[in-house]
């Protein structure tokens, strides 16, 4: 809740007080009925349980004694402070944040980084129970991911509930010096997640292509460069319309060679044949 919600409940508050002192009858229900919001509507208010719109304070500020100029006053500073959010959101999408490799020896189940995007969704509920039923995924899972994500610090505790310490892209990308097995095992559970959607999931809220094509290996990079510019357009498609985002989706992208690599072709990428010999040589 937002500094002029909490400062609208604060009225609230004093005008039930204020209400009741001279009428020791007067009641939540008759203030509700005053105020022209449904009683269990206020109660959630009252308790900051549920935020305050610029239609409520127009609607209620009769009854609490606000004038036209103090009306305009919170609704202007309410709006000012949803751009605010709304911008410091954006900036928070703005730059990818690679998970730490060292991280990944911990995550190497797809549920941890499908949790941290769970946050942002207007649904989202800090449950075990609510994470588990929309993933997926056994309660103990959702539990146990949520304590390991706050003790590796991506998600904190404030004021009693779990929020995002630091906004973390859902990226998972291939650094182009090191890999682990723990990376191969999530890439591999999220192609399996991709095989299990072509049964479980309607076609209108997915989209499954592939593309085969003949290439020069002098233009890989280009082409890795091309991939990394997509899943950025994507990631910035994906930052409109922040405060309405209801489900989580995961893109994964595989890009390797159907035919067997020359040994020559290796050595002028100054790559090895073996996965096992280029983990060696990558530490």
């Amino acid at each position: 809740m937002n500094k002029t919600s909490l400062e609208i409940v604060n009225v609230l508050k004093a005008s039930f007080a204020e209400k009741r002192s001279r009428n020791q009858r007067y009641s939540l229900r008759a203030f509700a009925r005053d105020l022209k919001v449904e009683p269990s509507l206020l109660s959630k208010i009252l308790r900051s349980n549920h935020k305050v719109t610029s239609k409520m304070i127009a609607r209620m500020a009769p009854a609490i004694g606000l004038s036209v100029l103090e009306v305009r006053s919170y609704i202007k500073s309410m709006k000012d402070e949803h751009e605010l959010e709304k911008k410091e959101k954006r900036e928070r999408y703005d730059e990818f944040v690679p998970f730490n490799l060292d991280h990944f020896r911990f995550i190497s189940a797809w549920y941890h980084v499908a949790i941290l995007e769970l946050f942002n969704l207007k649904s989202f509920k800090a449950s075990p129970v609510w994470i588990a039923e929309r993933l997926g995924i056994e309660v103990a899972q959702a539990e146990e991911a949520l304590n390991r994500l706050v003790r590796m610090g991506f998600i904190e505790i404030s004021k009693g509930s779990l929020r995002l310490a630091k906004r973390q892209n859902s990226t998972i990308v291939n650094d182009p010096q090191y890999t682990t097995e723990a990376l191969k095992t999530l890439q591999k559970q999220f192609l399996k997640k991709a095989e299990e959607s072509f049964y479980r999931v309607d076609i209108s809220y997915r989209n499954q292509s592939t593309l085969t094509f003949s290439a020069n290996h002098k233009n890989l990079e280009k082409i890795k460069s091309e991939i990394a510019k997509f899943r950025r357009k994507i990631n910035g498609l994906s930052q409109k319309d922040l405060e309405h985002h209801d489900s989580v989706y995961n893109i994964t992208i595989s890009l390797y060679p159907l035919t067997k690599i020359d040994e020559k072709i290796a050595d002028s990428l100054g790559a090895s044949l073996s996965p096992s010999r280029s983990r060696k040589r990558n530490g």
